[in-house]
């Protein structure tokens, strides 16, 4: 069994990291998800759906209840929290990092398992995904 992995994501991209004793944080996966960086509209293929008033001839727009971007960086969260889970069955990891924009890092922290969940050792709600691995470990000390 390894020690901690890290992981470093916001809503379009996602880094895996080892933490490694001697070394540092050493990337092992990157995962992009463009979908997260599209606009609203690039997302949706049809307008608002429309319907009449019961009464009268009036119309009233029907939106959905999230925005396609967030129901985007959901999908994506799950996605990350279930290669992490991959991980931890696989017995890759017994500690976990989550580092994220705060809004992510509560879309992700509600798509761990609870046994995911308890191996979360520290959370940091910073985006840091572009920054150097040196950084994000000066961060994490």
């Amino acid at each position: 069994m390894q020690g901690t992995w890290v992981v470093i994501a916001d809503g379009s991209r996602a880094r895996i990291c080892a933490k490694k004793a001697h070394s540092g944080l050493v990337e092992m996966q990157t995962i992009e998800h463009p979908a997260g960086r599209a606009k609203a509209r690039d997302l949706v293929t049809d307008g608002q759906t429309t319907v009449f008033a019961s009464v009268g001839g009036a119309r009233h727009g029907v939106g959905a209840d999230s925005a396609p971007k967030d129901h985007e960086q959901e999908n994506f969260a799950r996605e990350i929290a279930r290669r992490l889970e991959d991980g931890r069955t696989a017995n890759r990891f017994v500690q976990l990092v989550l580092v994220a924009p705060p809004a992510f890092l509560g879309l992700l922290r509600d798509q761990l398992s609870a046994p995911l969940a308890k191996c979360v050792t520290q959370s940091l709600a910073k985006d840091l995904t572009l920054a150097k691995l040196e950084d994000i470990q000066r961060q994490l000390d």
